[in-house]
């Protein structure tokens, strides 16, 4: 209990140690993506569906065929905005508002009225009305102001420059938001147009930290007063607000009466709920509008905003969805959800708290009372469950939070406090180990700090592999030799095999005098184990032959060699021995007869020799030769033995074609078909003189008693 008192307070300055590092920038990016992902999936599990588009609101949109038919931008005259201004008017939309900024006068300068007044010769009064009738922001104002419902958009300048003034349908807001944007240089439009439209209104929007916009500033700051967006204003207007209340959320009122709740986010921002990629909303071409080939019936009770999708005018912005989101329909979206209430709402940062807590208290309590391998699933199911959370609250309540705040405590408490149990469980087993490491193997010491039941006595049935290697005639050598050579040479020998066996994933099973056994396939399952022991088998060899050349000058080292014997099947695995020394080992017939192969090698002068269960499992990969069929002493079964060769990668074309010719010698020996076995015998032998197995059969059919031949060697000796 006093543990978990103590892990519950650790937990808890944990807890809140992350929830204030939640705040940082780097983890207010990260929130960021992952409701970027969270957004993503959505539009992906929705893009199976018919997606609507709307055209509540409809985009007449200075497009890449607009510029084509209509000549470069930059080169309009804003009678082409004047008339496209009647044109959609005449249709009664509910309004019109502008993306695009109208800060350059197109009327003439007063050098070319002065230039041109020049060769006419007008009167005063006559210049004067000529000129008059040749501007375009006469004729495109006087079509505002017709209108009546025009909406203009102004930005703030990055360089310095004085401002000249606010338009009077610039309208200021008595509110004090926390989020906003500082305007430094305001820069409107052209007066004449200004102060004839309905409403003016900064069309800024910036990315966040993450580079992407999420949100929509609602409000701007201008030296002592506060404006909003000019799309929120035309939202504003259509409403009939006449007042804002900042406080949790942004209330709009009419006479008084709340028409408008717009959630924020904890830290005042109004998050756009984004539709889909671009073209969500009905575009119309600027060109097609103008061009008559609209009928402005269509405009009826529409919103009709006018900006670019063009690629040469830039007006691109990165949304969750799209790097590449025309600004106008950003104006659009964020016009859609406000007007039709279709709002990212927040959880409380109250609720993500308490129920982060819970959760991080439960998981207190039940790390110290279950084992690791089940804390780390819960915490993969419970961390698995507040994604998918993350998801269902915004598919069907539209509904966000601060993710960094949910996940952060949460995976920080989590580690902590497993840090905590693994301290706790390393001092636990140091007192095992202590105890038991004197008179217990280290491989043994190792499975019980993993799972204390192993230290019961029992064992299990399992498919092994046994790997029997051995020092020929060392006991000439312990007669001949210094005890000190003797040790030196056995510990070079024993390092060199033994790592060759553990880098196989093999488990040293024991050293007997100059013998080692290894096991395979225990005491963990693992793929291809009866692969792993020839590769083992066959860097032993060669290992020994490497020791061989290093002692080359040493009088009875010089001819060292070793056999390995390799067999695979059933055997009993587990700890065998008394109750206070045991060894986690194998028993059983395949592990005698692993044994019994080693010792063969003697016999029939080979180096490895494997059994039929190990061969048919390594065939494809090594190449083996079919030794004989014998029965080893102490068993009447009889065995197929085979010599292992080498990898079939690197064999070499006479290796090959030997085991193929032995092959077929055996098998007919084994049928009885003494001279057709003694030709291929012979060819075996010519090719390879040195090759002893050959010499044996040549031998055996010989001297045989072909009468009684059954086609089985018993062996009479180990």
């Amino acid at each position: 209990m006093r543990r978990i008192i103590i892990s519950v307070l650790i937990a808890t300055g944990v807890f809140a140690a992350a929830w204030m590092l939640s705040y940082m920038a780097f983890f207010r990016v990260l929130s960021y993506r992952i409701y970027d992902t969270v957004i993503q999936a959505d539009y992906i599990l929705k893009h199976n569906q018919d997606l609507p588009v709307y055209d509540d609101i409809t985009i007449v949109d200075i497009d890449e065929q607009s510029i084509s038919t209509l000549g470069q931008f930059s080169t309009w005259p804003t009678l082409f905005f004047a008339d496209i201004v009647d044109i959609i008017s005449s249709g009664s939309p509910k309004l019109i508002a502008f993306d695009v900024f109208f800060t350059e006068s197109d009327s003439l300068t007063e050098f070319t009225k002065q230039r041109l007044n020049r060769d006419a010769n007008w009167s005063k009064d006559t210049a004067d009305k000529v000129f008059d009738r040749l501007s375009g922001d006469r004729y495109f104002g006087a079509a505002i102001l017709r209108a009546g419902n025009v909406f203009l958009g102004m930005f703030n300048s990055p360089q310095a420059r004085k401002t000249s003034y606010l338009p009077s349908t610039l309208y200021p807001y008595n509110v004090q938001p926390r989020h906003y944007l500082k305007l430094e240089n305001p820069y409107p439009p052209i007066r004449e147009l200004a102060e004839n439209a309905y409403g003016v209104g900064f069309a800024h929007i910036e990315p966040d930290a993450s580079g992407i916009i999420h949100s929509y500033p609602l409000f701007m700051n201008y030296q002592t007063r506060y404006y909003v967006n000019f799309s929120f204003q035309a939202c504003l207007d259509l409403m009939q607000i006449d007042s804002i209340n900042v406080h949790k959320n942004a209330d709009l009122y009419s006479q008084k009466q709340r028409i408008r709740r717009l959630p924020l986010s904890p830290s005042g921002e109004f998050f756009i709920k984004y539709y889909g990629i671009e073209r969500s909303f009905r575009y119309i071409s600027f060109s097609d509008v103008l061009l008559g080939r609209v009928n402005p019936a269509y405009f009826q009770d529409k919103i009709i905003l006018i900006g670019s999708s063009a690629a040469g005018l830039r007006d691109y912005r990165t949304s969750p969805l799209d790097k590449s989101y025309p600004g106008v329909e950003l104006h659009a979206t964020v016009m859609r959800n406000i007007l039709s209430e279709d709002y990212i709402k927040w959880l409380s940062p109250w609720w993500t708290l308490l129920i982060v807590a819970i959760l991080v208290l439960i998981v207190a309590v039940f790390i110290f009372r279950s084992r690791p391998q089940i804390s780390i699933i819960v915490f993969c199911l419970i961390s698995l469950g507040m994604v998918i959370s993350f998801y269902l609250m915004y598919y069907f309540l539209s509904m966000t939070m601060d993710y960094s705040q949910a996940l952060l405590p949460w995976i920080l408490c989590y580690f902590t406090l497993m840090f905590l149990q693994y301290t706790h469980q390393i001092k636990e087993k140091k007192k095992v180990r202590f105890a038991f490491e004197h008179y217990v193997s280290k491989d043994i010491i190792s499975q019980i700090m993993a799972d204390t039941t192993a230290l019961a006595i029992g064992g299990e049935k399992k498919q092994v592999c046994a790997l029997f290697a051995d020092i020929r005639d060392f006991s000439g050598y312990c007669e001949n030799c210094q005890v000190s050579e003797i040790t030196e040479f056995l510990h070079i020998y024993f390092n060199r095999v033994t790592n060759v066996v553990t880098r196989h994933q093999g488990m040293l099973d024991k050293y007997i005098g100059d013998a080692l056994v290894a096991l395979y396939n225990v005491p963990l399952p693992t793929a291809d184990y009866q692969h792993n022991a020839c590769y083992s088998a066959i860097e032993i060899v060669e290992q020994a032959n490497q020791l061989r050349d290093e002692y080359s000058t040493h009088p009875l080292f010089a001819v060292f060699r070793i056999g390995v014997g390799i067999g695979s099947g059933e055997m009993i695995v587990g700890n065998m021995g008394s109750d206070s020394i045991f060894n986690y080992t194998a028993i059983g017939d395949k592990m005698n007869l692993s044994s019994r192969l080693e010792s063969l090698n003697k016999y029939y002068h080979t180096s490895i020799i494997i059994d039929d269960n190990t061969y048919s499992a390594v065939n494809a990969k090594f190449l083996c030769r079919y030794l004989d069929c014998v029965s080893v002493k102490g068993k009447q079964q009889s065995n197929k033995i085979y010599e292992l060769i080498a990898s079939r990668d690197i064999a070499t074309p006479l290796q090959l074609r030997l085991a193929e010719l032995y092959d077929n010698a055996q098998l007919a020996l084994q049928n009885s078909e003494f001279e057709t076995a003694k030709g291929l015998f012979t060819e075996v032998a010519a090719l390879y003189p040195e090759d002893y197995p050959t010499r044996l059969m040549l031998i055996r059919i010989d001297t045989i008693d072909r009468s009684t031949w059954d086609g089985v060697w018993h062996h009479e000796s180990k």
